[in-house]
């Protein structure tokens, strides 16, 4: 029946904290920029986790306060196993975000620009950035679905509209 695919939800408290270590190998200079920036993503945009989504739960935002960098060498030297690290601050964060979005927007047209000018970036950081009122970003109901006459409107032009409003603000 339909009681077996319900699910229980168990908001957190707001303001929970959590803590965790990301152990990393191997990667480049680019791919652990991306790495960073999937996570920490761009100044005032959130993270989404868990089940309660679709009611406007489980928004975070994520802190990366450094790195601890081990060089594979020294690590396994021939001294015996060495366990000095370099600590690197948010600056270096910064660092390999910034070498991945010049690497990749080299990549990825002809004419190089950085990754985040891209519309589709800035149309998914938007979406991060905002948190909508619940009868904006509900689910539409059968009946609004059934009736629909025209298209809902691209996040794009909601983004465009939005920065115009602002700019005419100032």
């Amino acid at each position: 029946g339909k009681d077996s695919v319900t699910a229980k939800l168990r908001p957190l408290p707001k303001g929970t904290r959590f803590n965790g270590i990301l152990r990393y190998r191997n990667l480049t200079e680019d791919e652990l920029g991306l790495l960073l920036w999937s996570l920490r993503l761009e100044d005032g945009c959130y993270q989404t986790i868990g089940m309660g989504k679709p009611c406007g739960l489980g928004r975070m935002k994520l802190t990366i306060k450094g790195l601890r960098e081990y060089s594979p060498a020294e690590l396994y030297c021939s001294g015996g196993f060495n366990t000095s690290t370099q600590t690197c601050g948010i600056e270096t964060v910064n660092k390999y975000i910034e070498t991945y979005d010049t690497a990749a927007g080299k990549n990825i047209s002809k004419k190089p620009s950085p990754l985040h000018n891209r519309k589709e970036l800035k149309d998914f950081f938007f979406m991060k950035r905002m948190i909508r009122p619940v009868e904006e970003a509900s689910y539409m109901t059968l009946d609004e679905y059934r009736n629909i006459r025209s298209p809902l409107p691209t996040v794009q032009s909601i983004r465009e509209e939005e920065e115009t409003r602002a700019a005419e603000a100032k």
